[in-house]
């Protein structure tokens, strides 16, 4: 994507984890998916105790890795 900072999957896992980890995001997993799919190198997922705070928890993260890096994500399951 056009004018996306230079960052490493590495750097942007901990972004996510620290975000999470911020929210209060519960069950948090990372799967290294590295060498295993072309879609990406990691895949986080994470629960929260409500429809509301998983919503928030996804909704600040979304804006502030695109605010932060330029970066559009992709956020599946919030209702699940």
């Amino acid at each position: 994507m056009a004018g996306q900072k230079d960052i490493s999957s590495e750097e942007l896992l901990a972004r996510i984890l620290k975000s999470l980890d911020y929210e209060k995001a519960e069950g948090v997993v990372q799967i290294d998916l590295r060498g295993k799919s072309a879609m990406g190198e990691y895949m986080v997922v994470c629960s929260g105790r409500s429809t509301r705070q998983v919503n928030a928890i996804s909704e600040k993260l979304v804006d502030a890795l695109k605010q932060e890096y330029r970066r559009l994500c992709k956020v599946d399951g919030k209702g699940a």
